[in-house]
């Protein structure tokens, strides 16, 4: 057998992570046909053609019994149904769904390597016809050869790389990671050669309109459910909240994400308690940022009072009637006052205060499980939710969230394979200039590609935020058919980068679109849009 120079990688600390989530693939006879591993709790990865001999690049998962357990771990799991979750067999990739979650499992992260690798020590199992148990053996890696797959050279005194390792992870003993899943083995003279598909091509893709699990600068809608994470119990005081009262507030700081709480929190939730609870019969208006109405004071108490009419039951019966909910910064609350008694507006309030330290590590990770093989850099969380600290006490007003937001977002976008990397953290600057600095290489590219001019935007974004009587500025819309030919080719590209959005006019009466800064935190952390506010402040009123 051909063998490399190196020596057999020492054993280390990732042996014990590598244990965890080996899995072994078991044929309708119960024997082994090959490896595996854990993508998620519920998931393994392997080669399709474990489940049939030569899979056609276009042909259908065949339905063969396949089950897997994890022989590695110290109390061994009896073997687990699986069904195909996935089936790519023009990459040979086949992803399992276990009928259960198998304790003391855990998902084996992929390293996220930017170009194939060459020289790295590499440790694999397999499950040959020799011993059903399985046996170790290592090599190193020898970078990319023309299939696009990685090459990997058996190491010296290994166990031969014969069959029964197919599906094994390629696993980085230095980075603790996958760097690939091995699929084929030399013949012919290379019989101490084996190839296996990169990590890259083992990760469970996105949307198909290419979009991650993180949101940027958008709020969650309520198809987001699934991603909106970190305000469970606020859901749950909220729902409940509206189930038992005729008028509800949702009040909190600007940046706390009271909007997301409505959609992607309140409305999914009551869905559920209305399917689950028959005699709940509910209707529910929402008004949403309402501070916005309060600038007109004498307008806002108004639409208030009629909300309590329409809502004002004597007897109001759990679960069934019309039910209105409000959200608004806490300084609204004082405009409506003369609406609404203390001791009414007292019991109708529901705080969304800033979110704890293992609030945000959720809004963080819990996203990510949506898509499995993509992981973390360790440490990565650790550093993100230091800065968010550091920015909500240096800010005071609970800002942290959306500049999280958005900077998760710009991260997914610069991932490297199945990871998102502190290098591309400390690139974009970090958690305060992720978003500051998205928003100026926009605006210069922009003015660059002869899309705006310096002045034409600076005219733009004097109307996109007012001020606020106390020294900062809230935003504003502009209605779509009052902005020239240049500031609508600039504001098309600003709200392509997801810096504006397009709104409805609130008035159902008026027709036509309304521009829109994306969200608040852009008034705060982009120098150059505060400077522009700034200057124009004079001529706002």
């Amino acid at each position: 057998m051909a063998a490399s120079d190196i020596t057999p990688p020492l054993s280390s600390s990732s042996g014990a992570v590598f244990e965890w989530g080996l899995a072994r693939i078991l044929g309708p006879d119960g024997e082994p046909r090959g490896a595996g591993f854990l993508l998620a709790p519920d998931l393994v990865c392997t080669c399709a053609h474990l489940l049939v001999g030569q899979p056609q690049a276009d042909s259908a998962a065949p339905d063969v019994p396949l089950r897997a357990d994890f022989p590695l771990l110290a109390d061994p799991s009896a073997p687990v149904a699986t069904t195909v979750a996935k089936w790519r067999p023009a990459d040979d990739v086949l992803v399992l769904r276990l009928a259960d979650e198998v304790p003391g499992t855990t998902p084996l992260p992929l390293a996220g390597l930017d170009v194939p690798p060459w020289g790295i020590e590499a440790r694999v199992y397999g499950f040959p016809e020799t011993t059903r148990t399985g046996v170790n053996a290592h090599g190193v890696l020898r970078g990319g050869e023309g299939r696009g797959r990685f090459q990997l050279d058996a190491g010296q005194g290994s166990v031969p790389l014969a069959g029964g390792f197919s599906g094994s992870p390629v696993w980085d003993v230095q980075a603790r990671a996958v760097v690939g899943m091995l699929a084929t083995r030399g013949r012919a003279g290379l019989e101490g050669t084996a190839y296996l598909v990169p990590e890259r091509r083992l990760a469970l893709q996105e949307a198909a309109d290419g979009s991650g699990p993180f949101k940027g600068l958008l709020r969650f809608e309520e198809e987001d459910s699934h991603l909106f994470h970190g305000r469970e119990k606020e859901t749950e005081d909220l729902t409940e909240a509206v189930r038992v009262r005729p008028l509800t507030l949702l009040t909190g700081q600007s940046g706390t994400g009271k909007s997301s709480l409505l959609r992607a929190g309140l409305l999914p939730r009551l869905r559920e308690r209305l399917r689950a609870a028959a005699g709940d019969r509910l209707c529910v208006l929402l008004l949403d940022q309402f501070e916005e109405y309060a600038a007109a004071p004498r307008a806002a108490r108004q639409v208030v009072t009629w909300l309590r009419e329409l809502t004002d039951v004597a007897d109001t019966v759990p679960g069934r009637g019309l039910r209105a909910v409000l959200s608004a910064r806490h300084a609204t609350l004082d405009v409506l006052a003369p609406a609404l008694p203390a001791a009414e507006r007292q019991a109708a309030l529901v705080y969304a205060d800033p979110l704890s330290e293992a609030a945000l590590a959720r809004v963080v990770s819990e996203p990510l499980r949506t898509i499995p093989g993509v992981t973390l850099q360790p440490g990565l969380l650790q550093l993100l939710l230091r800065d968010a600290h550091e920015a909500q006490e240096a800010h005071g007003e609970a800002n942290c969230l959306p500049l999280l937001e958005f900077t998760l977002a710009e991260l997914w976008r610069h991932r490297t394979g199945g990871r998102l990397t502190t290098a591309a953290y400390e690139e974009l600057g970090g958690l305060s200039g992720a978003l500051a600095g998205h928003a100026q290489a926009t605006l210069d590219r922009a003015v660059a590609d002869g899309a705006a001019d310096e002045h034409a935007a600076r005219r733009l974004f004097q109307r996109l935020a007012r001020p606020d009587g106390v020294g900062r500025f809230v935003p504003d819309d502009i209605p779509a058919a009052e902005l020239d030919e240049g500031q609508t080719r600039l504001a098309r590209r600003m709200v392509r980068e997801k810096l504006l959005v397009w709104t409805r006019p609130r008035n159902a009466e008026e027709s036509g679109e309304l521009l829109r800064i994306a969200h608040e935190a852009l008034l705060r952390e982009w120098q150059w849009l505060g400077d522009c506010l700034r200057e124009g402040a004079e001529f706002r009123a």
